[in-house]
């Protein structure tokens, strides 16, 4: 890979190893003996291969490698990417017994990677591809000394596969013996011996020309085996002519050649290693000769580009020390860098005296010693703890990355040029001068006083009264007097680290990369947060020095004025990007990001983290915020701003040299570069739900940051919102509105808008932050919010209403009523109105403050309220709702009594259909007794209630079925409505109703198991039935007066009851409730005899004393003979003892002396069925007997009756002037003659009584028709002859 560098420095970057990493183990078995591991020691070792990066824009291969290490048998391979995250890419593999020698070599084939490396002493190879099936197939594997016939040791190795497809092994003994096998991918392995280097083998003793070092390489379409030998020589194999082509002697290229002549070597020996480029025919090698006299360190690697040469030493003291040197104009010259490694960890711990190991007590030479020896001990194993831990996190790879301008300058303390672009003498002179006063500063400052400066600029103390009087300054004197122009010196150093250099997809993306750039950044800010704040000092000392050292006023001015400031604001600017690189993400559950993500959708808010998944998987732990916003955003924004600026047209492979520190800066700059007006990196921390580092990053930049510090405030509101702090929320939240119209953030992301009045502005942004309020459920703080923006709109403002609307919402949720109301009545917009006053109205009905309900003033909106209530009455669970009892008193209180009546008619009415069994009766009797009293109070024009019926739309009518529906001229469909009826309910309807309702009541009270608590209420008759059955005579009484039906069924119910008072019962109805026609007596007669029953005499004598002509028809009906006769035969008695005056209680007849007071009748019908009956049957000695009885009987009675009524006529006055003396003398014979006729006609003839009693009119008319005639003849001739 072509890099240019060329004078640049290098730092290390340590990744930390990553922990519960999972390996793919694979187990080769080799066919070595079991003693080989431990008869052998072979040097563990490490490699690395970089994949050809063809420079092709998205390649797979791109900043892609793979490196090794050894340890005795087992050979770990790591797969590794910058730019992507591999699976599976950590392989172990273990050979059995078998110790791993080296020689590893990778190479790139057609959709493969293929690894050759030799496992022992045995001399087995091994070629495979880096699979478990290849590693463990026989065929890649092939014994070089079968019947180990070699009995030397050998010391190094290689490995190389051909363009063809074969693998070439070369091996070097301690004999100088070289030997070549050629590996075959046929099915069998073949063995080729090539060849032998003549020389002396020496029994015990290296040979001078064995190889120390082998590298096998193609040059010009043939295979190379290129040997650095112990006697200096570089020795060159052909592989196809088994020959040694070429030896060159390397001390030829040394100056004191003869002196190292016969210097032995050291260690491995010397080395070998290739030039690495991109062109194959350009072949170079690098060797280093290791001799002992010059052993200052010892090399551990190399390796060598076409640019630089890289080296890794160890010192005397084991501590690890790199080297490059640059390239150009050849390798001589001392132009070897120091890479600036990371220090290694400390190794002195302060241990607590209460802190007490347990191997303290195993290693304590008696029960009691002294402390000081204790505190020894003590701390001796907590180092020995401490130093296994630093251990076990060794063998991580780390990296080499360019050093920025001021690493370079102020890490390695070489001033002497530090601008390049700096043309003018007299200006390097000074920045170099000046870099010698801050290395002076830097020396002086304690770790104390780092430490204590960094934890006070967190707290954001003054950065200039930290620094004051930190460091003596007098000797900084005469150095600041040779600085030309101190200002324009500081100025240019404060530009360099103020510089913004912007930073292509997948470009450092994987989790390695993220870390690689994570720590660079910590790097690069506490490296310029030293360098400024040594030249804080460095001002600071400058103008208290300025009257001794002869600074003018005027240059102590410009450093006080304009310098100080702002090398304060960018120490503070690094203070937030070194905290940013330390600072640990808070791993947050599942159920929190959920929350947070509704917090942001109420913002309108997308979330833009890049990483919901990861985040939800909790992939992302044990990392810095850094790191997670290089994951996230901040790495795609880095890395598009770095392929806008197109910096790897030129280079593309030089990714590493040229894009990590422009995409380490241009992540920076997104985090809070010095006077970065980017918001990229708060929002970041919001959508990823890192709240408690956004405090701690909004606190760092608020008193020195000038950019976006509304929405800063913004967002630490947010935060203080997600830990429930509501009120600091509310605070930063108007502390934030003032900048709504001049805020990017605020103007663009929050309120989305393109209004310009600044008014209006506040508003939105008030209604946007009321959402998170009202997410977080604090209604004291919406309804200040809401209050205070009401208080900053415009009278005209349209959002004006929501805001209202919010006030009571809120009000009313924290129980506020009175002044909910008035927020409500406040509200101008009559729809919000409406649906507040529907709100007010649920709300305090479910609350039970039904008081409040009815004494708020509505003012205008009292039909709005009967209709809420009525829409909601109608619209909810009557068992657990009262709205209808509230419309009722709502109405009482306006004394609108007939609507009263009409709600609680309603809620009876739904009751007996929604609620069944008797809690649901219970409230319906309650409800139409209310409704009573209401109709009852009302006037006599409004005593009536409605009752609708619901209405049925039909798009078609009746009897029209086939016709086509009419239609609009718009061609919207007509829909023909039926007539809505309306039925009128008055006092007596619901009079009924009631009746009926606690009638059932009452049967479910008496019988809870009545299949009545069920369904619905029967009718009148059903009800009157069921009353009946179950003795509640009283309640079917009523029900029958209500409904105006006859007591029949009450009455036979109480005729055939078997107990004395079910007959009292009957005997006090009879008494109260049967009319003149006696209906309840016939019927109770009648069921009385239909079941086989006598009548009780006391029903028999009521019965004579109201209908005796209806009691003895019932008798004839029954075929009661006796008692029909009796009844007659007893009637006409008291009738003849009426006509003289006796009075007769049975059948309630009066008597009389004078005959025409009173009137008499028989039932004559009856009688002559009866007799007719009784005639049927006179050859029985027992009926004939009664029909003569009640045959004298009645010619008795119509003989007197006869006689009264001819007395009668006679008595009148009228008559008596008409009828003569002689009628009247012989009134006693006529009597008698019609008396004989009438017996005759009733004894013999056997006519109807009636008949009977036309016939004695007649006689009777006709006689007094003849005694009047001849009496008026008697009269006239008394007139003539006076």
């Amino acid at each position: 890979m072509a890099e240019s560098m060329n004078g640049k420095s290098f730092r290390e970057v340590v990744v930390p190893a990553i922990c519960n990493t999972r390996w793919r183990e694979i187990t080769v078995n080799a066919g070595a003996s079991a003693s080989t591991l431990q008869d052998i020691k072979v040097a563990d070792s490490c490699g690395g291969y970089a994949y050809f990066d063809s420079g092709i824009s998205q390649t797979p291969v791109r900043n892609r490698f793979i490196y090794w290490r050894t340890n005795s048998d087992v050979l770990e391979l790591i797969e590794q990417s910058l730019d992507l995250n591999l699976i599976d890419c950590h392989v172990r593999y273990r050979f059995h017994d078998t110790p791993i020698l080296g020689g590893i070599s990778v190479h790139e084939t057609h959709g493969n990677v293929d690894i050759g490396f030799t496992p022992d002493q045995s001399m087995h190879s091994i070629f495979f591809h880096a699979s478990l099936v290849s590693a463990t197939d026989p065929t890649n594997l092939h014994t070089l000394n079968p019947g180990s016939s070699i009995t030397s040791q050998l010391h190094s190795a290689a490995s190389y596969l051909t363009n063809e497809g074969e693998a070439l092994f070369t091996f070097s003994s301690n004999m100088g013996v070289v030997q070549q096998h050629e590996l075959s991918q046929s099915t069998m392995i073949q063995k080729l011996w090539t060849g032998l280097v003549p020389s002396s083998i020496r029994g015990g003793q290296e040979a001078t020309d064995s190889a120390t070092s082998l590298i096998i390489y193609p040059f010009r379409g043939e295979a190379f085996i290129f040997a650095v030998c112990r006697d200096h020589k570089l020795r060159i194999w052909s592989t196809k002519t088994r020959e040694c082509v070429s030896i060159f002697n390397m001390l030829d290229c040394c100056p004191d050649a003869q002196h190292l002549q016969n210097q032995p070597i050291t260690g491995s020996g010397h080395t070998i290693s290739r030039v690495m480029n991109s062109d194959p025919a350009n072949l170079k090698f690098c060797v280093f000769l290791n001799f002992n006299d010059r052993k200052q360190e010892d090399l551990v690697d190399y390796c060598i580009t076409e640019d630089y040469l890289w080296t890794l030493w160890t010192n005397k003291s084991g501590e690890s020390v790199a080297r490059v040197h640059s390239a150009y104009g050849g390798m001589k010259g001392d132009n070897w860098m120091d890479v600036i490694l990371q220090p290694s960890e400390v190794t002195e711990l302060l241990v607590s005296p209460h802190r007490d190991p347990r191997e303290i007590k195993t290693l304590a030479t008696a029960n009691e010693i002294d402390e000081e020896e204790y505190f020894q001990l003590q701390l001796d194993q907590w180092t020995k703890f401490y130093s296994c831990c630093v251990q076990y996190q060794e063998g991580n790879v780390t990296y080499v990355r360019p050093c920025d301008k001021i690493e370079d300058l102020y890490l390695r303390g070489q001033w002497a040029d530090p601008i390049d672009h700096s043309d003018e003498w007299a200006i390097r002179r000074d920045l170099g001068t000046l870099g010698m006063c801050l290395n002076l500063i830097e020396k002086r400052i304690t770790d104390d006083i780092v430490t204590q400066f960094e934890y006070q600029l967190l707290m954001n103390e003054d950065v200039e009264i930290l620094v004051d009087g930190t460091v003596q300054t007098d000797t900084l004197g005469a150095m600041i007097q040779t600085i030309h122009d101190l200002p324009e010196a500081i100025r240019i150093l404060l530009q360099i680290n103020a510089t913004q250099q912007l930073s292509c997809s997948n470009l450092f993306n994987s989790s390695v990369a993220t870390e690689i750039l994570a720590a660079s950044l910590q790097q690069l800010s506490q490296t310029r947060l030293s360098a400024l704040r040594d030249l804080l000092i460095l001002q600071m000392s400058a103008i208290r020095l300025s009257d001794k050292d002869g600074m003018t006023p005027e240059v102590s001015e410009v450093i006080k004025r304009d310098l100080i400031p702002f090398t304060s604001r960018l120490i503070r600017a690094y203070v937030v990007l070194k905290w940013a690189t330390t600072r640990v993400a808070i791993n947050n559950q599942v159920n929190s990001l959920d929350f947070n993500m509704r917090q942001l959708a109420a913002l309108e808010i997308t979330e833009n983290t890049g990483l919901s998944n990861q985040l939800r998987t909790g992939a992302l732990q044990n990392i810095t915020i850094v790191e997670l916003f290089i994951r996230g955003v901040g790495g795609a924004q880095a890395r598009t701003s770095l392929a806008n600026e197109k910096m790897l047209e030129e280079e593309p492979c030089a990714t590493w040299s040229v894009a990590i520190l422009a995409l380490v800066k241009s992540i920076a700059k997104l985090i809070r570069w010095p006077l970065s007006e980017g918001f990229v990196f708060p929002e970041f921390l919001v959508s990823s739900c890192q709240y408690l580092p956004l405090q701690e990053y909004v606190h760092l930049l608020c008193t020195w940051c000038e950019w976006n510090a509304a929405s800063r405030k913004f967002m630490l509101g947010l935060s203080y919102l997600y830990f429930d702090e509501s009120q600091k929320a509310a605070q930063c939240f108007i502390e934030a509105s003032e900048g709504v119209s001049n805020d990017p953030y605020l103007n663009q992301k929050v309120l989305q808008t393109d209004e310009v009045q600044v008014r209006k502005l506040e508003v939105l942004y008030y209604l946007k932050v009321l959402k998170q309020f009202e997410e977080f459920s604090v209604p004291d703080v919406v309804v200040s919010l809401a209050k205070t923006a009401i208080g900053i709109a415009d009278g005209d403002d349209m959002n004006v209403p929501t805001l209202w609307s919010k006030v009571f919402k809120y009000q009313l949720e924290l129980g506020h009523n009175r002044e909910a109301f008035n927020a409500m009545m406040a509200n101008p917009d009559p729809s919000r109105k409406k649906d507040c006053l529907r709100q007010l109205l649920v709300t305090l009905c479910e609350r039970g403050d039904l008081k409040s309900v009815v004494e708020f003033p509505y003012q205008d909106m009292e039909n709005e309220v009967v209709s809420i209530l009525e829409s909601r009455a109608r619209s909810v669970d009557l068992a657990t709702h009262k709205y209808y009892d509230l419309l009722y008193a709502f109405h009482i209180s306006k004394s609108n009594f007939s609507k009263a009546g009409s709600a609680m008619y309603e809620q009876g009415f739904r009751l007996g259909r929604e609620v069944p069994g008797r809690l649901g009766l219970q409230r319906q009797v309650q409800c139409y007794l209310a409704t009573m009293n209401c109709l009852r109070l009302a006037t006599q024009e409004f005593a009536w209630i409605v009752k609708p019926v619901q209405s049925k739309s039909k798009n078609i009518l009746e009897g029209y079925a086939n016709q086509p529906a009419k239609h609009f001229l718009n061609g919207e469909e007509k829909s023909e409505m039926v007539p809505k009826k309306v039925e009128i309910l008055e006092l007596s309807d619901i009079e009924k109703e009631y009746t009926l309702v606690d009638a059932r009541l009452r049967l479910i009270r008496k019988d809870t198991t009545s299949p009545i608590s069920s369904g619905p209420t029967p009718g009148p008759d059903e009800m009157v039935g069921l009353l009946v059955n179950v003795g509640m005579y009283d309640r079917a009484v009523i029900v029958c007066t209500v409904f105006n039906l006859k007591f029949n069924s009450i009455f036979e119910s109480l005729a055939l009851s078997a107990s004395d008072i079910a007959w009292d019962l009957l005997q006090q109805y009879l008494d109260r409730y049967d009319d003149h026609s006696r209906q309840y007596h016939r019927c109770t007669a009648i069921k009385l005899l239909s079941h086989g029953f006598p009548l009780p005499t006391w029903l028999v004598n009521s019965y004579k004393a109201r209908n005796m002509s209806g009691l003895l028809r019932i008798y004839i009906g029954f075929d009661l003979l006796e008692e029909a006769v009796l009844l007659i035969i007893e009637y006409i008695d008291a009738r003849l003892d009426s006509f003289l005056g006796n009075d007769s209680e049975v059948f309630g007849i009066k008597g009389c002396l004078r005959p025409n007071c009173q009137s008499s009748w028989l039932p004559y019908t009856c009688i002559d069925q009866l007799m007719s009956a009784l005639k049927d049957h006179t050859d029985d000695i027992t009926y004939g007997k009664m029909y003569e009885n009640l045959q004298n009987k009645v010619i008795v009675y119509l003989n007197k009756v006869l006689t009264i009524i001819l007395y009668i006529q006679i008595e009148d006055s009228t008559y008596k002037v008409l009828i003569p003396a002689p009628v009247i003398r012989h009134f006693n014979n006529i009597i008698n003659i019609l008396c004989r006729i009438l017996t005759y006609t009733v004894k013999y003839i056997f006519l109807p009584l009636r008949i009977s009693e036309y016939i004695l009119s007649i006689t009777w008319f006709i006689v007094y028709y003849i005694y009047f005639v001849t009496s008026y003849e008697s009269i006239i001739k008394q007139d003539n002859n006076p």
